[in-house]
C-alpha cells in the first residue's frame, strides 16, 4: 500500500538491498529501479552508502518544489477544488518554472500537480481580465456622469436663457458649442482608448506566438529558439515568454563556457563576490581559479594529498581556504595564485581524521572547520593556531540538516 501509495504521487523510490530477497516477489515499482547493494564488506558497504547519498541528493531542489506543489494540489482537491486553494503570484511563477523544467527529471510531475498549475494559471488570467473590465468600466462611467453633468448644467443655462435677454441665448448658444466640443473629445478619448487595448492585445498574441515558435525550434536550431524567446518578452513580458526562455536557456547541450583541467570528480564550484572567477576543488587535490567570463584557468592551488572537498572565498576576494580529506586546511593567497607565485599563506593542521566543513567568519577573521574525528574548530588564518576547540560529537561532525557539507551560517 505505501509502494503503490508513492508511485501514484510520483515519489522517487531508491531500492536498497540489505539482504538477499527473490526478484519474483519485489513489486514492479520497485523491480525496474536500480538497486543499491549493501554488503558486509566494508569497501562495498561506504560504496552503497556514497551511492545511497548521491540518489537523495540527486535534483534535491526538484523533489522538494515536487512535494511542495503536490501537497498543495492534493489539499486543493481535497476541498472540491476551491478558487482559494489554487496557486497565486510568486508561488504560481515558481510552480510553472519548475514544471517547464528538464523532462528527464525524476519523479516526474504528476497529472494532478499539471491540472492544479493549469487550473491556477486559468484562475489568474480570469482575476486580471475582471480586474481589467472594472477599470475600463469605471472610465466609461466617469466619462458618462462628465456628459450628464454637463448636459444638466446646460438644461440649467437654458432655462435661464427663456427668461433672460439676447445676450443670454446668445451665451447659451456658446455653452452649446463647448458641450460639443467636450462632447468630440470625450469621443476621442474613448477611441484612443479602444485603440490602446487593441495594440495591447495584439502585443499579447504576438508575444505568446512567438513563444510557441521558440518552443517549437529548441530541439531544432537552438540558436533560433532563444532569439525567439527573447524577441517574445521584448514584445510583451507574457507568461509564456518567460517559460520559452527559461526553456531555451536549460536545454540540455547548452553550455556557456567549460571548465575543464581537473582530473577527477569535481566536488565543489563557487564564484567571488564580483562573478568574476570561478573557483573550484576537486578528487585530483588542487583546488583552480578561473576566468568566468571565457572559462580559461588563472592559477592552479597545489599542496592537498587528497581529495579538497570544500572551498570558500573570504568576504572581500582577497583569499580562499580548501577543505582536504588528507585532514588539513590550507589559506591562499589570490593575488599571488593570480601572478603564478607561491600562494600558500598557512596550513590548518590538528585534526585527527578528514576535514569535512570549512568557513570564514563574516569578518573574515576567523575560521571555522568540522571533521570526520567528532570536533569542530575554530582557527587564526594569520598563526595556523587553534582557538577553541569543540569535541563532545560521537562520531563525524558536519553542517546542515543533511549530514554533508552545505553553507555554514557561521
Amino acid at each position: 500500500m505505501e509502494i503503490a501509495h508513492a508511485a501514484r504521487n510520483n515519489k522517487r523510490l531508491i531500492p536498497i538491498v540489505i539482504n538477499d530477497i527473490d526478484p519474483n516477489i519485489v513489486p514492479d515499482q520497485l523491480a525496474s529501479l536500480n538497486w543499491i547493494l549493501f554488503k558486509d564488506e566494508d569497501e562495498l558497504f561506504k560504496r552503497a552508502i556514497a551511492d545511497l547519498l548521491k540518489a537523495i541528493q540527486t535534483d534535491q531542489a526538484w523533489v522538494k518544489e515536487h512535494t511542495r506543489v503536490q501537497t498543495r494540489a492534493l489539499e486543493w482537491q481535497r476541498k472540491d477544488h476551491e478558487s482559494g486553494y489554487l496557486l497565486r503570484g510568486g508561488d504560481l511563477n515558481q510552480a510553472e518554472a519548475w514544471l517547464v523544467q528538464d523532462a528527464e527529471k525524476d519523479p516526474q510531475p504528476t497529472p494532478l500537480q499539471t491540472q492544479y498549475i493549469v487550473a491556477s494559471r486559468s484562475a489568474a488570467t480570469r482575476r486580471q481580465r475582471i480586474t481589467m473590465g472594472a477599470v475600463l468600466l469605471g472610465m466609461i462611467l466617469a466619462i458618462a456622469l462628465g456628459v450628464v453633468a454637463w448636459t444638466q448644467r446646460n438644461l440649467a443655462v437654458d432655462e435661464g436663457y427663456v427668461r433672460a435677454t439676447a445676450q443670454s441665448e446668445a451665451e447659451a448658444a456658446q455653452s452649446t458649442a463647448v458641450f460639443e466640443a467636450n462632447a468630440r473629445a470625450t469621443e476621442v478619448v474613448v477611441r484612443e482608448t479602444a485603440q490602446a487595448e487593441a495594440e495591447t492585445q495584439r502585443d499579447l498574441a504576438i508575444s505568446r506566438e512567438l513563444a510557441i515558435q521558440s518552443g517549437n525550434q529548441l530541439d531544432k536550431n537552438w540558436d533560433l529558439a532563444l532569439l525567439l524567446a527573447i524577441e517574445a518578452l521584448r514584445v510583451d513580458d507574457t507568461q509564456e515568454a518567460g517559460i520559452a526562455l527559461r526553456q531555451a536557456l536549460v536545454h540540455p547541450g547548452r553550455t556557456v563556457q567549460l571548465l575543464t583541467g581537473h582530473t577527477g570528480t569535481v566536488y565543489k564550484a563557487v564564484w567571488n563576490e564580483e562573478g568574476t572567477h570561478i573557483l573550484t576543488v576537486g578528487e585530483d587535490g588542487t583546488a583552480r581559479i578561473w576566468d568566468a567570463q571565457n572559462g580559461r584557468e588563472l592559477a592552479l592551488l597545489s599542496g592537498h594529498t587528497q581529495p579538497v572537498v570544500y572551498v570558500d572565498w573570504n568576504n572581500d576576494g582577497t583569499r580562499v581556504l580548501t577543505a582536504s580529506k588528507d585532514g588539513t586546511v590550507r589559506v591562499w593567497n589570490v593575488a599571488t595564485a593570480l601572478q603564478g607565485g607561491d600562494a600558500e599563506l598557512v596550513v590548518l593542521s590538528g585534526h585527527d581524521d578528514e576535514v569535512s566543513f570549512a568557513a570564514w567568519s563574516p569578518g573574515h577573521s576567523r575560521i571555522l572547520t568540522t571533521s570526520q574525528d567528532g570536533t569542530a574548530r575554530v582557527w587564526d588564518p594569520e598563526s595556523g593556531e587553534t582557538l577553541v576547540s569543540l569535541s563532545g560529537h560521537t562520531d563525524a561532525v558536519y553542517t546542515g540538516e543533511s549530514g554533508l557539507p552545505m553553507e555554514s551560517e557561521f
